[in-house]
């Protein structure tokens, strides 16, 4: 009896299991999605939708619509429906099939033919997104290369029928974010192509111990130079908290604690420090990081800022055990510390790897990344710079975006930011191949760059892909070492695109024109051959520049030279400002783009101007030649030029009445520097010097230009040395400068004028001369000659020495301000 019993309930098992079986198995027929008739399946939604499903479900009819030529429409799926059609989110069937239990990952989904079904479902309403959308490109070939219709590719079809799919699919990276990505449709344009940041981890601190916070916790802030930090106000974030204090460590955890009550899904707090290097100084944190150590020529705080997170990742464990405090390893405290971190210590990598065309920084980094994923973090992330703007050559390395994700999964990095700043028409296959990439790894990059340029550019392929692989190859041919953003803000990044080359590039942009015959793809070319003009005629606007910042006047025939050359320069300034203005109007995606003014701060005409009216005052010409110069200004209406030769001519004619402001001009008196005491210090002036393993700064004999000392600067990653002077708005002031020495492109060594009012609030106005690059023996005279705008009173003389590569050295000596007499 007991074994009869048991047959039977054996039996029953097997019914009910072949009957589930028979409802959960997917049907192992091909579905039609349409025929040249007509459509064969609706696109069927959850009752109680969610607004992403029903807007991608909308997209998807879309898409099919403009694929075969019929109308697809989007239902509501009825009570256990189990009718032939797309079914998109949660819907019944999805459930009846259990999908929720086949997926592990938030952002993971489940694509399945079933029948005459098709089913697209994620856990999440944004996973679903990403159902629709990667299936339509997996097996529909749809892309989406750019934002807005110039970017989208459907392929045509009279009928579509699909293989059996069975596809459980899952990101390698779990985050994937770009910043800066700020044109009509940019997000859509990230959901079409899986992107979706899931951890908070950017700079973040000043929201958690707040400017506001001073007045009831001043101890929270640091002692900065033997003296509490006070906010200046409400939106000071130019500080970080005193991290050793233990009331910080409580009060950080318990802001993220009551971040992670209201927002229950959210997995990771933002502890991301402050974007500056405003350090405190106690006895616990010189203990930190004493004796000073050096990574990447910058001091290490890495130990000081990890063992800070650790404290407040364990204090948070406390209520919250599961989550993540999401943080950078950036600047100062790039390194890894010397012990542990907490495995819910999230930090994300800051690092250029644009600049992995250098082996020797590549195999750094390659290390740097293979240490933080085995210090403790059960997740590490990638945040990188893939500019786009500022940059305005293109900056394209295809390469080095493969090889550095490809090596990032495989170590175990597990989530990726980049600030893009896109600038679209050079820009595009750079952020799609990365996204494909942040998607799948094993995808090989050569494969997808292939089908970039054969889609997107159809007709004109084979131009274009000559066009972006020759922009790689002067990316990845310039010169070493490896600089963190190199050139950023900085016209000398045309020095990678000579002209000659720009004529090559330009060639392939007419040949790919000549070659599109769809107005789609006329556009898609012209997008990119109107961006590439704006290098071109930075390059034109650049060599006229070096003419002139090279240019010496030391007889008649240079002075009627000048006059071409003012001319030359003044044109291409004039074309290149025209040009940003009109691809900001004429092209959508280039709408959102800042203006390039950081090309225009430095300008040596001023320089000019005094050579040459100095020059025509020794030799008794001194009219004749401001007439002349004034006349060149007024044809090219430059007006802030005609006041200064004006103001200049005026000056000769009374030298006497000139009025010098500069304390210690000439850097002859000396004070001990109290940071090296090998070295000397000029007396009067300030001095910040940012931290750097290789900066060297000292008063010399060697670097004296008349008397007995000048002042010699190697090494210096940021150097300011300046002084500030009184001024009387209205009355012109002239600033000047001599230096000599070795100055590479990359580094920068330049005299900046800056204005400031009575309540040490600068103005926008500020005016640059800079030292061009090259071996430089001779004394140059830097030159800035301004009015002083209304309601300001003081002016700074700034020496800027930035970037130094390990040969340069700039020597500085005789500095002036004078206070001309008035016209």
């Amino acid at each position: 009896m007991l074994r009869l019993r048991s047959i039977v309930i054996l039996l029953l098992f097997l019914i009910i299991s072949a009957a589930y079986a028979k409802r959960v198995v997917p049907n192992n027929t091909s579905v039609s999605i349409f025929t040249q008739s007509g459509p064969s399946l609706q696109i069927i939604l959850p009752v109680n939708a969610d607004p992403l499903e029903r807007e991608v479900a909308q997209d998807c009819a879309r898409v099919l619509q403009y694929m075969s030529g019929h109308i697809f429409t989007v239902i509501n799926e009825s009570k256990r429906q189990q009718s032939a059609g797309i079914y998109i989110g949660k819907t019944s069937l999805a459930d009846d099939l259990k999908i929720t239990d086949l997926l592990k990952d938030r952002d993971g989904f489940l694509v399945r033919t079933d029948g005459d079904r098709l089913i697209l479902s994620g856990l999440i309403p944004e996973a679903t997104a990403f159902a629709v959308n990667w299936f339509l490109q997996k097996y529909g070939g749809v892309r989406w290369y750019l934002p807005t219709e110039l970017g989208e590719h459907i392929p045509k079809k009279t009928s579509w029928r699909l293989p059996i799919i069975d596809e459980v699919v899952t990101p390698d990276f779990l985050s994937r974010g770009f910043g800066g990505i700020k044109v009509e449709g940019s997000e859509v344009w990230m959901r079409r192509n899986l992107l979706r940041e899931r951890f908070a981890f950017h700079h973040n601190i000043h929201r958690v111990i707040r400017p506001q916070d001073y007045e009831e916790h001043p101890e929270w802030f640091p002692i900065v130079n033997g003296m509490r930090y006070q906010p200046k106000g409400p939106n000071d974030s130019m500080y970080q908290p005193d991290l050793t204090y233990k009331g910080v460590v409580k009060q950080v955890a318990k802001t993220a604690a009551i971040h992670f009550e209201e927002n229950p899904n959210a997995v990771s707090f933002s502890l991301g420090l402050n974007d500056n290097i405003r350090f405190g100084d106690t006895a616990l944190s010189s203990a930190l990081v004493n004796p000073t150590t050096f990574f990447r020529n910058r001091p290490d705080y890495s130990n000081y800022v990890f063992n800070f997170m650790n404290e407040a990742a364990q204090e948070l464990s406390i209520t919250h055990s599961e989550k993540y405090l999401g943080c950078l390893a950036y600047f100062w405290w790039e390194n890894t510390p010397t012990f542990p971190v907490e495995p819910k210590v999230l930090p994300y990598l800051t690092a250029d790897r644009s600049q992995w065309y250098d082996p020797a920084f590549k195999k750094e980094d390659e290390a740097l990344i293979q240490r933080w994923t085995n210090l403790g973090p059960e997740i590490v992330g990638l945040y990188d710079y893939y500019y786009g703007w500022p940059y305005a050559v293109p900056r394209i390395f295809f390469s080095l975006e493969a090889d550095s994700l490809k090596y990032a999964y495989k170590t175990g990095v597990q989530a990726f930011y980049a600030e893009a700043y896109p600038f679209w028409g050079l820009d595009g296959p750079k952020l799609w191949l990365a996204a494909q990439m942040l998607w799948d790894t094993d995808q090989s990059s050569e494969k997808l760059l292939n089908e970039y340029y054969v889609n997107y550019f159809q007709e004109a392929a084979k131009p274009m892909r000559r066009f972006f692989e020759k922009c790689e190859t002067q990316w990845m041919k310039q010169s070493r070492p490896a600089r963190w953003l190199k050139y950023y803000k900085d016209e000398n990044q045309v020095i990678l695109f000579p002209a000659k080359i720009c004529i090559r590039l330009r060639r392939f942009l007419d040949d790919a024109l000549s070659n599109a015959k769809t107005s789609i793809v006329k556009n898609r070319v012209e997008l990119v051959s109107e961006a590439f003009r704006l290098t071109e005629l930075l390059v034109e606007f650049h060599n006229a520049k070096i003419v002139l910042a090279q240019k010496r006047i030391d007889s008649v025939q240079d002075i009627q030279s000048l006059q071409d050359e003012l001319i030359d320069y003044w044109s291409s300034k004039k074309k290149l400002k025209n040009h940003i203005q009109r691809l900001k109007q004429s092209q959508s995606l280039h709408q959102s783009l800042p203006y390039f003014d950081y090309l225009f701060t430095s300008d040596p005409v001023n320089r000019l101007l005094l050579s040459a009216l100095e020059w025509a005052n020794c030799n008794q010409q001194l009219d004749e030649v401001a007439l002349l110069l004034l006349q060149i200004a007024n044809n090219e209406s430059i007006v802030e030029h005609i006041d200064n030769i004006v103001a200049l001519q005026n000056y000769f004619k009374n030298r006497s009445l000139a009025r010098e402001l500069l304390i210690n001009s000439n850097l002859e008196i000396s004070i001990a520097s109290g940071i090296d005491e090998t070295a000397l210090y000029p007396n009067k002036w300030k001095l910040k010097i940012r931290p750097a393993e290789s900066v060297r700064i000292s008063l010399s004999q060697n670097a004296a230009r008349n008397s007995e000392m000048g002042l010699e600067v190697r090494g210096s990653h940021v150097s300011l040395i300046y002084q500030i002077v009184p001024v009387q708005p209205g009355k012109s002031y002239l600033f000047t400068s001599w230096q000599k020495g070795l100055v590479s492109p990359v580094s920068k060594s330049a005299l900046t004028v800056r204005w400031q009012d009575r309540q040490s609030n600068y103005t926008d106005l500020h005016s640059t001369d800079r030292l061009p690059y090259g071996n430089l023996q001779n004394w140059t005279r830097l030159a800035v000659l301004a009015k002083a705008p209304d309601n300001v009173y003081y002016s700074y003389l700034i020496l800027k020495i930035n970037n130094q590569e390990p040969n340069d050295y700039v020597w500085i000596d005789d500095l002036s301000v004078l206070e001309l007499p008035a016209q």
